[in-house]
């Protein structure tokens, strides 16, 4: 299985896992409502028997009192039914409770047939005494179906927490496990990629031993990296060309191993921490539901929804800086009126929310054709960059993007005035997992590493200087691409 499949499906376990836990709470909240629901069908039931009791001592029959009173009743049963979905049904009559809801269907009849007695009555066909007996048998048969009520619901709401909570552990301690053993493999692999590069072997040795202990998209990347070495040696017109080249190919790629290898732990660490933060959470969530605490199992799951965002965050990055290229992608003449439009659709809502000001300046003299793609990830990554550090304490927030022209080259600025990144930073900005001020921003720290990547692929720069003033990025690409070497 890829590293793409297998992140995927880490993300669906752990979206089914969540998923269960909410149901669970919600039917155990909604078990609170029922008991409520009963505690006031009792109370109106009660109410009746008082009213029932005052007409026998010779009180007068309030017909609109007791109508009343008998709405109240069935607005409880009501209610109760109208709570149950049909998940709710299958399990009850599964268990053995579903003679709860058939209770209150029953309270229901009686209410009916209760009112169309005292419409009898009303008309005289019903004596006193006759409204009397069938008063008191309903008052009787409420109170009999509240007291039968409370068992089997209590009975459900048990078995979907001794159900429940045990399979969202087991769903928990599986995703804890499966990445373990996808970290391993990627750590495996690249370990052992390193050890058979450092030996001294022939040539036909090392490609027969990587063909033997490597797979996957690890393969696939010294596969690529094998046939480019090789293209260069063919095309290579003389041997000082030939040797300088093999060692720089030799030395790029001992540096993408490394990085691999450092890539994979990161990873794999960052990837495995909220996992371990939901079990934990997971926990407490059980000991609220335990102790009734509904309130505390709740805040527990918005902490365990957020864990999951900024894991999905990550995964996505992930995906977008593993993703290999063998060639340069199609060309087109590139709007950037449009592309910056598009972006501040997207980021609008952070910049509402902290009253940031985007201001955008485009003067181009002829037309410029690159990687629509790679020119939008790169504006987006770095307005988003500034929106991300702005400084709270000034009296305004503003990022400015400027794109210009110089002679045979496209000049991007993107300025802003936020926190600036520390000084002890500057040397790691573009380094994979880089926050430059962690307490702030929950971010992946792959946003530059990306930006780093698009640039080089257009075959541009990319500068920046940073106070505590602001930060202005600069990014240079030129009018006309090389092409790239095979």
């Amino acid at each position: 299985m890829k590293i793409a499949s297998k992140l995927f499906v880490i993300v669906i376990l752990t979206v089914f896992e969540i998923s269960i836990t909410l149901w669970a709470v919600f039917e155990i909240t909604k078990g609170a409502t029922f008991h409520q629901l009963n505690s006031l069908h009792l109370k109106y039931s009660a109410e009746l028997s008082e009213q029932v009791f005052d007409i026998e001592r010779g009180g007068v029959i309030n017909i609109q009192e007791l109508q009343t009173t008998i709405r109240n009743v069935n607005k409880q049963a009501e209610d109760c039914l109208q709570l149950v979905n049909f998940i709710d049904e299958f399990i009850m009559k599964q268990i053995g409770t579903y003679h709860a809801l058939e209770l209150c269907e029953k309270d229901i009849n009686y209410g009916n047939n209760l009112r169309t007695d005292l419409k009898r009555f009303e008309n005289g066909d019903l004596s006193k005494s006759e409204l009397i007996v069938a008063l008191k048998n309903a008052s009787a048969t409420f109170k009999l179906h509240s007291n039968l009520f409370e068992e089997p619901i209590a009975q459900t709401v048990s078995f979907v927490f001794r159900t429940m909570i045990p399979l969202v552990v087991f769903i928990s301690l599986f995703n804890i496990l499966f990445i373990t053993l996808v970290s391993r493999n990627i750590t495996g692999s690249i370990r052992s990629v390193i050890r058979l590069l450092s030996e001294q072997r022939t040539r036909e040795d090392l490609h027969s031993q990587i063909n033997m202990r490597v797979t996957g998209e690890l393969k696939t990347l010294l596969d690529v990296a094998k046939e480019r070495i090789e293209n260069d040696i063919l095309n290579s017109e003389n041997n000082e060309k030939l040797e300088n080249l093999i060692q720089k190919r030799t030395a790029l790629l001992t540096k993408a191993n490394e990085e691999l290898a450092q890539f994979a732990y990161k990873a794999s660490h960052d990837l495995t921490s909220p996992l371990t933060s939901s079990k934990g959470l997971v926990g407490f969530i059980k000991e609220d539901m335990l102790n009734g605490n509904v309130e505390e199992a709740q805040l527990n799951l918005d902490r365990i929804y957020v864990l999951l965002e900024k894991q999905e965050k990550l995964i996505r990055n992930v995906l977008t800086l593993t993703k290999a290229q063998s060639t340069l992608d199609a060309q087109e003449i590139i709007d950037f009126n449009e592309i910056l439009a598009d972006i501040r659709v997207r980021l609008q809502a952070s910049l509402d929310e902290n009253n940031i000001k985007l201001s955008t300046h485009i003067a181009l003299n002829s037309s410029f054709q690159s990687t629509l793609a790679r020119v939008t990830l790169i504006l987006e990554n770095l307005i988003s960059n500034s929106i991300k550090y702005y400084d709270p304490t000034k009296n305004s927030a503003i990022v400015t993007v400027d794109v210009k022209q110089e002679n045979e080259t496209i000049v991007m600025k993107v300025v802003d005035n936020g926190l600036g990144i520390p000084e002890d930073k500057h040397d790691d900005v573009y380094k994979m997992f880089t926050r430059f001020h962690p307490k702030i921003s929950t971010g992946t720290g792959l946003g530059m590493s990306i930006v780093k990547r698009e640039v080089e692929a257009l075959q541009g720069s990319i500068d920046f200087t940073s106070t505590a003033n602001g930060t202005e990025f600069v990014v240079r690409l030129p009018q006309h691409r090389k092409e790239a070497d095979v």
